[in-house]
């Protein structure tokens, strides 16, 4: 029974508009369909052989291939936000349904017609403005600006044109540190969503020239990790692979599911300074994790070929060469001193990431979606300000055992976005945005610092759409959220949002409750 007394099945809600047509498909045989020999996509329960349309496909083969053997529902929707042809040439390629449950639970249908809505809206502001919603040019104009300020500062580092000081070299690396990461906020970002221009082949090698040749890691790695688990899955422990993967020995401890130890009283301060390891992390679990596991956190990685491991490790060499060998054996830097101002550099991108990263979605104020907790069934209604926890909702999340808002009594309407049945996680346009906080709208310096992540909630609905264009969008999103009794939180600033994800850090780690197992 679902949320509200609704007598509809767990199956039925699952096969809601589907009509069973063709073969009945298990998704053991699904995901074994992952390559470009063979690709197979999901979508609401309708499977579609691909492998012929993958040379075809507008937004490049890439994007079919890391959604190959898996429910690409939410994928297909968030990518093709302003048309509905792409699922009417679909059909030539349908061959059957699937009946079983996949490791992930579904998400709800669009039932109450909040993201219909607000797709419908956008695209009338962009086609009334006449709005490139992919335009190329700020991108690359800012991707120029930065590269040339990070060969400043890789020269004077380095002394490559004159001697400089030793505080000035180690202020200079600071400053590379910011612009290593700041491509990767911007051009790398839009490119790996499809976002930067309208030719897959032009997004593609931006990203990897950001993301691979200038930072070292793997645009694949990170389309895994960002695109197919964290923007579907978004805040979801044991699916979201930005979450802790493991109930007990995690450094974090974000949600009450996760079991309680006595170094989490200290997670608020140690964890911001191991922040500054995530750059070198990523490199790592480029390797270990993505190609040799082929797992990516909870995300399963299609078959790693020979092409990915020859541009994995042809672009690390280079990456290796520019970084640290040519500043000792081209610019004769001391060993010590070249690696002294590398680690500089590489903590500050770290923690330039991390907490950009992490305020978004850690956060005191935002919505922990349990995909195993059966007394889940209704996504709570948040009641706190924009900017801070109201202690009443503080203390319902400790009673509740969850880590949301406070909750509403539940409806039986369909048309409520907050309505579930089942196993469902809510509407996934929902989900988006009371698992996100946005903050300083309207600031121009924020933005370009943050590579527009300041409006979290209008990525994650619009992710193919460029970041320049957010600032414009966002009061629409604003707008049709307060209509649809969608909870759309801002903060006043960036240190108002990093306020909210250490309160986070501080209460999960003090909060010794016990963590809910389930069998």
């Amino acid at each position: 029974m679902g949320a509200g007394g609704n007598e509809c099945t767990e199956k039925e809600v699952a096969m809601e508009g589907i009509e069973r047509k063709g073969k009945k498909l298990l998704w053991k045989e699904v995901r074994q369909h992952n390559t470009a020999s063979s690709c197979w996509l999901v979508m609401s329960n309708r499977v579609y052989d691909v492998t012929e349309f993958l040379d075809r496909h507008p937004g490049g083969r890439d994007m079919l291939l890391i959604s190959a053997g898996r429910d690409a529902t939410t994928v297909f929707d968030a990518y093709h936000p302003f048309t509905d042809a792409p699922k009417q040439y679909l059909d030539k390629f349908y061959i059957g349904y699937i009946e079983d449950s996949d490791i992930f639970p579904p998400f709800s249908p669009d039932r109450s017609g909040f993201y219909a809505t607000l797709k419908q809206r956008v695209k009338q502001y962009l086609e009334d403005n006449k709005i490139d919603p992919k335009d190329i040019r700020p991108g690359l104009i800012k991707l120029a600006g930065m590269l040339a300020v990070a060969m400043m500062c890789y020269s004077v580092m380095h002394q490559i044109f004159g001697v400089a000081s030793w505080p000035v070299r180690i202020f200079a690396a600071a400053v590379f540190g910011v612009f290593q990461a700041l491509p990767l906020l911007h051009a790398m970002h839009d490119a790996s969503h499809a976002s930067l221009g309208h030719a897959s082949w032009g997004w593609k090698a931006i990203g990897q020239l950001c993301m691979e040749w200038y930072a070292g890691a793997s645009l694949r790695s990170w389309q895994y990790q960002h695109v197919v688990g964290h923007h579907i899955y978004t805040n979801v422990m044991g699916a979201d692979p930005d979450m802790p993967v493991a109930i007990d020995g995690d450094l974090r401890r974000l949600v009450p599911r996760q079991k309680w130890a006595n170094m989490y009283r200290y997670q608020a301060f140690y964890l911001p300074i191991l922040y500054g390891l995530l750059a070198l992390k990523f490199r790592i679990q480029d390797f270990v994790d993505t190609h040799m596991s082929e797992t990516n956190g909870p995300i399963l990685v299609n078959p790693t070929t020979t092409a990915h491991w020859v541009q994995l490790i042809t672009t690390k060499i280079f990456w290796m060469l520019w970084r640290l060998v040519a500043p000792i054996a081209f610019f004769h830097v001391p060993v010590l001193e070249t690696l002294v101002l590398f680690c500089i550099s590489e903590l500050v991108t770290g923690w330039y990431l991390a907490f950009n990263f992490q305020v978004s979605h850690i956060s005191e104020s935002i919505y922990f979606p349990d995909m195993f907790d059966d007394d889940m069934k209704t996504q709570p209604q948040p009641t706190s300000d924009d900017a801070k926890l109201s202690a009443t909702a503080s203390t319902t999340l400790r009673a509740r055992n969850v880590n949301s808002m406070a909750s509403k009594t539940p409806s039986a309407d369909k048309k409520d976005p907050h309505f579930k049945v089942g196993n469902e996680l809510g509407e996934w346009a929902v989900v988006q945005v009371e698992t996100s906080v946005d903050y300083s709208h309207g600031s121009a310096v924020t933005a370009y610092l943050a590579g527009a992540l300041n409006y979290q909630v209008v990525h994650h609905l619009f992710p193919c759409v460029s970041q320049y264009v957010y600032p414009a969008i966002a009061p629409i999103v604003k707008q049709t959220c307060d209509e649809f009794g969608v909870k759309y939180r801002i903060a006043p600033s960036f240190w108002a949002a990093f306020s909210l994800h250490l309160k986070l850090l501080w209460r999960m780690g003090q909060d010794g409750v016990a963590a809910s197992l389930h069998a």
